[in-house]
């Protein structure tokens, strides 16, 4: 079975929110070493398409809207926001700011699927019925946050899926991922060959779990129940704290973005912002004045 890759890299801007700022953080010692139990919902399967980002934000937001939501028109409205359809796979923040920006129509609103159209007739906006977009807004998120915290990554993400356990609030991430995962040993990863050919590739955290004394944290991929563990992972501590996860996490939850702005926003990250905004504008007219001068 061929899975093509579809995250690509964007790094967190300045004015990005915090989870630790909006949930807090707790002590690693004191989660349950158990795990929250919580079983997986529907394991979608994104075939050979570069969609798993669209995947996965339909998978995160169905746990929280407790309904089958559609992957498919998620990612033709990224795409749309972004301004092109036919370029390779999204970020998390693209798929994060179509969710809180649009929100994503139930599975049941539309017919279009892989299994009766190619890619670029799914990727493209244009072909999708009209009033879907007004649809979608029952299910929009509020606000996303970078998970952050202080601890590693890896008892970070733990930290927020406890945290937000009873919002049935899930994490998005991604990683650098290998062939090779698909057909290790009882679906754990815990070690790669840093020679081998990667691609990125999203997916969602739902839980953790302890496995023969090792903490492992449980990732829902969108390549059908026949991958893993009927489409789960499990991920060691030293596999999410390596660079593969250089791709970083994200949450959302149904706040008001602009009450999160006055909230999270300090004078400090303010002026920084403005700072940022200035130092672009002056590379920019510098690049155009050397291009004048060629």
């Amino acid at each position: 079975m061929e899975i093509k890759g579809g995250l690509n890299y964007e790094k967190k801007g300045i004015r990005a929110f915090s989870s630790e700022k909006r949930f807090g953080s707790i002590s690693p010692l004191v989660l349950p070493e158990k795990g929250l139990g919580r079983k997986p919902n529907k394991i979608l399967n994104q075939g050979t398409t570069d969609f798993c980002a669209s995947f996965s934000g339909a998978a995160m937001r169905s746990y929280t809207e407790k309904v089958n939501l559609d992957p498919y028109w998620l990612w033709a409205m990224a795409a749309y926001l972004r301004g092109s359809y036919k370029e390779w796979g999204l970020t998390l923040p693209q798929i994060a700011k179509a969710l809180t920006k649009k929100g994503i129509v139930e599975e049941q609103e539309q017919l279009n699927t892989i299994k009766n159209k190619d890619r670029d007739f799914l990727a493209n906006i244009e072909n999708y019925p009209q009033g879907l977009e007004e649809k979608a807004k029952k299910h929009i998120g509020g606000s996303y946050y970078w998970v952050e915290g202080p601890y590693d990554n890896f008892d970070n993400i733990r930290n927020v899926l406890f945290l937000i356990k009873d919002k049935n609030l899930v994490v998005i991430t991604g990683c650098e991922w290998k062939m090779s995962w698909l057909s290790t040993p009882n679906a754990i990863i815990d070690k790669y060959d840093p020679t081998e050919i990667y691609f990125g590739h999203a997916f969602i955290f739902i839980d953790f779990k302890n496995i023969n004394g090792v903490d492992y944290l449980v990732g829902q991929l969108s390549g059908g129940e026949e991958l893993g563990d009927k489409g789960l992972f499990y991920f060691s501590r030293s596999i999410v704290n390596s660079q593969l996860f250089r791709f970083g996490s994200i949450v959302i939850n149904d706040d008001d973005p602009e009450l999160m702005k006055k909230l999270q926003w300090n004078l400090i990250q303010i002026l920084t912002n403005y700072i940022e905004i200035l130092k672009r504008m002056i590379a920019e007219k510098t690049k155009k004045l050397g291009q004048l001068f060629k």
